[in-house]
């Protein structure tokens, strides 16, 4: 199981004694041995005292310049777990930067050894950027603060560039204007792999939400991963991870370490694309390989010069090998793109989730503020002031099925919707005018139904809708039986033809026409709503 993958980059200028020494100081502090730089790449396995192994392939015969160390260790407190840390190097020519990979693993005897709970990176990446210099292309060496608006903007730019490779780690202050991590600590896991930008205090949260738009800015506490852009399917979007101050909370609750959280949730998302970076042992020994090859090669070409053709031929054979590799490769990669998509789609729906559950808490526990006041159910005023809630936290996410199931709940005496009702608003699931929808719904149970309460006739009541009412279809429907039949619903034991009906929109579109087919039951003083969903056909 890959836990961490990452690289950095130091500077062009940095002598590789430098990193090696550095390398060999964070070996003394785990095995308690001392390890000579100038030697430490002469013995390609070395056995600690603590039964932890180094092994150690390179190719440092010419440019480019690759070193391979695998250090596998037992875990101490799992029995059956080791983990396996890689540490790949490269520098392509003289004067090009060092690249240093990273790639932790772990592997188990069996699946009795339970899996590690939250990621860890080795304390080795920050010792090499504290003792060398890094280059200019490391991102997330220090964190970086929005104060104004043009902060902002310059952050929006970077979210949607296409440039960015890397993870952006937003964090707002909530109400008491304190920020639930310690950035010291987030800095030190995330250093290299992600950048960390801190929303100031005084920084004004709808202007905020207006310029970076509402998936990628955090307030109230909140933190939010924003991971790069990512085209699929002919869509460009920026997948992102929302941290609400409850779920914060929950991981205080529950004990874990929330900066460790957070790496763990960015680490998901990153191990693949980082892990194609690593300097693994197998490119290493490939550089070996070809090495060898090219210089067999040579060899061949000036001991054997009748033998030219039958080197072609293997030169050839060996490419040949090669592009099928390459292949092969470029195929696993696409496959794993495509797990990482379903895997963004995943996260995507589960977090517009949890916000729509955000927003409902928020509603019940104003509406539950409203009955603490005392108000009186079905007053005019209450009625506006409920309405105004239900605006303020859901009209802009409510599908027409949820807007039904929350009419009957509001207006039970009211209104009946039947089972027809639900299931062809379930087939409007995409249907994009969802606040007139609602409003149009609201009318019905509210002003439409008092008007024919209070003894005013139906001409009268169907003016609260204006244009959006009939109260009949064309001639040539009511005509043809199959039209009839469809426009035909059983209550109560009985059928009950439902030519009324209101009307949004008239393109052949299920995500920009709706009608609503319903009947004024004048026994039972309700209203009976027995379609909401598509135009219903003609024929």
């Amino acid at each position: 199981m890959i836990i961490y993958a990452s690289s950095i980059w130091l500077d062009n200028a940095t002598p590789l004694i430098d990193v090696f020494s550095t390398i060999t100081l964070w070996f003394h502090k785990k095995t308690k041995e001392r390890i000579f730089p100038y030697d430490f790449l002469d013995k390609p396995r070395r056995k600690f005292g603590d039964d932890s192994v180094l092994e150690i392939l390179k190719n440092d015969n010419r440019y480019p310049i690759l070193y391979s160390l695998v250090y596998t260790q037992r875990d101490r407190e799992v029995p059956g777990r080791r983990w396996i840390t890689e540490i790949g190097i490269r520098k392509e020519s003289p004067d090009s930067e060092i690249q240093c990979s990273f790639l932790v693993q772990t592997s188990e005897i069996g699946v009795a050894v339970p899996a590690p709970q939250q990621t860890t990176r080795p304390r080795l990446i920050n010792e090499l950027l504290e003792r060398c210099v890094p280059s200019a292309r490391m991102i997330g060496l220090s964190i970086s603060t929005i104060d104004n608006m043009e902060d902002a903007e310059l952050l929006s730019e970077e979210i949607q560039s296409p440039d960015r490779k890397y993870p952006i780690i937003l964090v707002s202050p909530d109400n008491t204007q304190k920020y639930l991590i310690d950035f010291d600590d987030l800095l030190f896991k995330t250093r290299g792999l992600a950048k960390i930008i801190r929303i100031g205090f005084e920084v004004n949260t709808n202007a905020l939400i207006s310029i970076l738009g509402r998936n990628h800015a955090a307030y109230y506490g909140a933190i939010n991963i924003l991971f790069p852009k990512i085209l699929r399917r002919e869509t460009v979007y920026v997948p992102t991870k929302l941290l609400l101050i409850d779920s914060l909370a929950d991981l205080n609750i529950k004990e874990k370490d929330i900066e460790s959280e957070i790496l763990t949730l960015i680490c998901y998302r990153t191990n693949l694309p980082n892990s194609r970076l690593h300097i693994s042992p197998e490119i290493v020994k490939e550089s070996i390989r070809q090495d060898e090859i090219t210089r067999l090669s040579e060899k061949l070409s000036k001991e054997v010069g009748e033998s030219k053709e039958w080197l072609t031929l293997f030169q050839e054979d060996n490419h040949k090998k090669q592009d099928e590799i390459d292949r092969l490769k470029n195929e696993i990669d696409i496959a794993n793109d495509e797990k990482e998509y379903f895997s963004s789609e995943f996260d995507k729906a589960d977090q517009e989730r949890k916000e729509l559950q955000t927003k409902v808490n928020g509603l019940l526990s104003q509406l539950e503020a409203l009955k603490n006041k005392g108000l009186q159910s079905g007053s005019v005023e209450d009625a506006e002031e409920l309405r105004d809630l239900i605006d303020k936290f859901i009209f802009d996410c409510i599908t027409p099925y949820e807007s039904l199931v929350l009419i009957s709940k509001l207006f039970p005496d009211r209104i009946v919707i039947l089972d027809n009702a639900y299931d062809s608003a379930k087939k409007s699931d995409n249907f994009r005018k969802k606040k007139e929808l609602f409003l149009l719904l609201w009318k019905l149970a509210g002003a439409y139904w008092q008007t024919l309460i209070d003894g005013k006739s139906d001409e009268e009541a169907r003016k609260v809708f204006g244009n959006s009412f009939s109260s009949k279809e064309s001639e040539t429907v009511e005509k043809k039986k199959e039209a009839i039949k469809r426009r035909t619903f059983q209550y109560g034991g009985k059928d009950i033809t439902m030519f009324k009906h209101l009307k949004i929109g008239t393109k052949d579109s299920v995500a920009e026409t709706l009608r609503i087919h319903f009947e004024w039951i004048n026994d039972e003083k309700r209203i009976v709503i027995g379609h909401c969903g598509p135009h219903l056909e003609n024929k």
